[in-house]
């Protein structure tokens, strides 16, 4: 006896796969689009929700809705600018502080920059009377031990800056 098949049952066969291809391929479909409903139904709800709120005209902020908004600016400002400093694993504001109280009299420091590394690095831009008083300035903070380096551009030790300078320390913090 021969396993082959007669040509109709063939066609038979041939006609039920493609059937259960189709049924098997819709479900898929089916279940991929309930799944996608089901992801997507957030987010309509909350576009829905925020379109139910009721406009609010920019005439009718008051002052103190404008200052507030401004406060809460400056302080996302501050947060993000002062985010490195408040994460660091070395307390930086203890050194920031030794930094500042190796300043002599006369010099004034007008911006810090900082940069987190193993070394970090602080930048002190600022002005003094004389070279005499930066380059003291720098002798005290290269004695301090938590700073490994103390640099001074040449130019400003030169006093071509007329009394600005640029202080940068390396260490780890």
């Amino acid at each position: 006896m021969s396993n082959v098949l007669p040509p109709a049952s063939l066609r038979e066969v041939r006609r039920m796969n493609t059937e259960r291809l189709l049924l098997v391929g819709s479900l898929l479909l089916i279940v991929c689009a309930a799944i996608a409903f089901l992801v997507l139904v957030p987010s309509y709800a909350i576009v829905r929700a925020e379109s139910d709120l009721p406009e609010v005209s920019h005439e009718s902020i008051s002052i103190a809705d404008k200052a507030e908004r401004d406060d809460i600016f400056r302080a996302q400002l501050l947060v993000r600018d002062l985010w490195p400093i408040a994460s660091s694993s070395t307390p930086i504001l203890e050194v920031l502080n030794e930094v500042l109280r190796e300043r002599p009299v006369d010099v004034v420091v007008r911006r810090i920059n900082y940069e987190r590394g193993n070394p970090g690095t602080i930048i002190l831009s600022g002005s003094a009377p004389s070279r005499e008083k930066i380059q003291a300035y720098q002798g005290a903070l290269a004695r301090n031990p938590s700073i490994k380096s103390a640099n001074v551009p040449l130019q400003n030790l030169a006093g071509s800056d007329g009394g600005h300078f640029t202080l940068t320390l390396t260490g780890k913090f």
